[in-house]
């Protein structure tokens, strides 16, 4: 199976998916019938150092992304995979700064967090 490409379920390595956006969009993740992988239950505000995080679209490429595929994600998305990061390395939960659930109509702080 090559890595970041749309074949299967986990198709590439292992890695912790960051935004800079409070709001994001994961259209991309519906594009294949049958798949749909919704990550927006949770979100976590995180203080990760800029050494530990990629660009996703020159991680995608480095991992043998399909151009095709990276556009496609992109237009389902609605935004450009430049604004993506990903993390090969676990957010330790010191690194967590909010914790925030999905209540149907917008995110609430979850308590404890």
């Amino acid at each position: 199976m090559r890595a970041a490409s749309q074949h299967g379920a986990n198709a590439g390595p292992p890695v912790v998916w960051l935004t800079k956006r409070a709001a994001h969009s994961q259209g991309w993740m519906r594009m294949a019938p049958g798949r749909v992988a919704d990550k927006g239950e949770a979100r976590l505000t995180v203080v990760v150092g800029a050494d530990s995080v990629q660009r996703y679209d020159k991680w995608a490429c480095r991992h043998g992304i399909e151009h095709w595929w990276l556009q496609a994600m992109e237009r389902a998305a609605g935004e450009h995979a430049h604004r993506w990061y990903v993390s090969e390395q676990p957010v330790p939960r010191s690194a967590w700064t909010d914790v925030e659930l999905w209540a149907g109509t917008g995110y609430r702080r979850a308590e404890g967090a």
